[in-house]
């Protein structure tokens, strides 16, 4: 809540009083700059020897056009000491209102009529005196500017309540209906002592509403998943967090399900001993390794793409690897999605993503006939630049981390046939993942009721471990790879860039044996992608 009366009010009708925090109200730094005053009335045209005042129009639906017209017109015609400026926001009647006042009493070059404007900041830091409406959020920003303000037509309800907190702690005058706005006017404006002692309670309320908000226990949420820096440490974002006190609030579904005990048992039955599972849990969990390690070593998001009939057990395959993360049921809350959708869409559902991994099911229901720019911008890990209303850069969101696909058709032979692609994607064809259909669906009743553990827990091992170390170990198992393809002769003028997306595979299912005590056949793993490479250096 705004402050603390609003806390006793909640515990005098009943609401535990553990549940209720005072924060005030959350308001944009803007309101914390200390801005050129002088710049902004020459952008005005204004002097620095006359009153400003901000006057709001109350937005779409106004605070009652008459009022409000009466208001500016008295300005207008009898306060010339003064100059204001006009917010009519989304309301087109009263700017054209406006504006016929500025014209009609000759006062163009001390009325600015505005509709929507987003310099609220900058006005409000140098106007003497704002007229508006008591909204919590208007309020609270003039207050933090230090401004009095002159209240009218109050919402019944809990903006009469803000009109008598202000008024009762001397920062705000409400101008009641049967009122003389000429006497009001007069009392603020040609009385600089009330308004002086005005802006000094409004820096007592400013301090009030400070000291509540340092007694508030601090709270941390995240929307962004994956490993990010804060404070100078590296952290590990999942739906709780690894170096920090912090809970997701996204859209993804990723709080814990279940059990691990549960989940590790169908990694004993049903996955151990499949060596084509145990790559699929390794490419999930790859990309941890991957965002963890992968900028120093220069390498892009790993794109894997499943090709096989519906009977092979490909959907399942990616569904165990995204069930170490969170939900793997397809649907848009689970980061197993679909390609129903535009290649804008489905790459900004990757922004944020770094070391978690999303999953695409089945190219075919993709209205795209050729890939090529798809794949390069899921491989370089970043969004279209974007400019905003005003004509400004906005930041890029980026993702580091393994995208998994899936479907009946090659996404390598539905994209131009450039070193381009083939370099960027490891397509793997004519695998079984699962042994039968009974298989698929003892795996996927137990991960559609027990996920979100393993990610969370590889994550903390690889916190622990030293970072240089990774990388050597990295560069040693790329190399051992590399002289294996080599010795065997399937090898070509790409391969050793597909090595470095085969090594992060490799060193996970490796280190998985540390990390959780599951200890995969990586020799089969290592066979799986001597396949894969002499299928793509055909």
């Amino acid at each position: 809540v705004a402050h603390d009366e609003m806390k006793t009010n909640l515990v005098q009708k009943g609401v535990d009083e553990q549940k209720i925090y005072a924060t005030g109200i959350p308001i944009s730094s803007k309101f914390l700059i200390h801005y050129n005053k002088n710049k902004i009335l020459e952008s005005l045209n204004f002097t620095d020897d006359k009153k400003t005042i901000l006057f709001f129009a109350g937005g779409e639906f106004g605070l009652a056009k008459n009022k409000i017209t009466e208001l500016l017109k008295n300005l207008a015609i009898y306060f010339e000491n003064t100059q204001i400026i006009a917010i009519a926001g989304k309301n087109e009647t009263i700017k054209q209102h406006f504006e016929e006042i500025s014209n009609e009493y000759n006062a163009e070059n001390r009325i600015r009529v505005f509709d929507f404007t987003d310099r609220v900041a900058e006005f409000m830091y140098v106007s003497d005196l704002v007229i508006t409406k008591p909204g919590g959020l208007t309020s609270t920003e003039s207050i933090v500017s230090k401004l009095p303000l002159l209240i009218i037509n109050p919402i019944p309800g809990q903006e009469t309540e803000n009109a008598e907190f202000l008024e009762e702690r001397g920062v705000g005058i409400l101008l009641q209906k049967n009122d003389d706005i000429d006497l009001a006017l007069d009392g603020l404006l040609n009385n600089q002592e009330e308004l002086d002692v005005m802006k000094r309670n409004v820096g007592l309320v400013t301090e009030y509403l400070r000291e509540s908000e340092s007694e508030v226990p601090m709270k941390y949420i995240h929307s962004k998943l994956g490993f990010s820096e804060y404070e100078g440490k590296l952290i590990y974002k999942l739906h709780k967090t690894i170096g920090i006190d912090s809970t997701y609030i996204g859209s993804y579904k990723i709080e814990p399900k279940g059990t691990m005990d549960e989940y590790l048992k169908m990694i004993n039955e049903q996955v151990l001993g499949h060596t084509e599972l145990e790559f699929a849990l390794s490419l999930g969990i790859s990309s941890e390794l991957l965002a963890y390690i992968g900028e120093e070593l220069g390498l892009d998001s790993n794109i894997v793409h499943i090709v096989g009939n519906s009977t092979t057990g490909k959907s399942t395959a990616l569904k165990l690897a995204i069930s170490c993360f969170g939900y793997p049921g397809c649907n848009e809350e689970s980061l197993y999605g679909t390609y129903n959708g535009t290649n804008n869409a489905l790459i900004k559902k990757l922004g944020g993503l770094r070391g978690v991994p999303y999953a695409l099911d089945e190219i075919s229901m993709s209205d795209s006939n050729n890939f090529t720019k798809f794949i390069y911008s899921l491989a370089n890990g970043a969004d279209k630049e974007r400019l905003n209303k005003d004509s400004e850069l906005m930041k890029k969101e980026s993702w580091l981390t393994t995208i998994l696909s899936n479907g009946e058709k090659s996404i390598i032979r539905s994209s131009s046939k450039n070193a381009g692609v083939q370099v960027r994607v490891i397509e793997a064809e004519n695998f079984t993942w699962t042994k039968s259909s009974k298989h698929a669906e003892s795996i996927n009743r137990v991960i559609l009721n027990n996920y979100g553990h393993f990610g969370i827990k590889f994550a903390e091992y690889l916190l622990e471990q030293n970072k240089e170390d990774l990388i050597k170990q990295y560069k040693y198992e790329k190399d051992k790879l590399s002289n294996k393809l080599k010795s065997i002769n399937v090898y070509d003028d790409m391969t050793d860039r597909r090595c470095n997306k085969f090594t992060i595979i490799i060193q996970t299912a490796l280190m998985l044996k540390d990390a959780l005590n599951i200890e995969l056949d990586i020799d089969g793993i290592i066979d799986m992608i001597i396949s894969i490479e002499k299928e793509s250096i055909r």
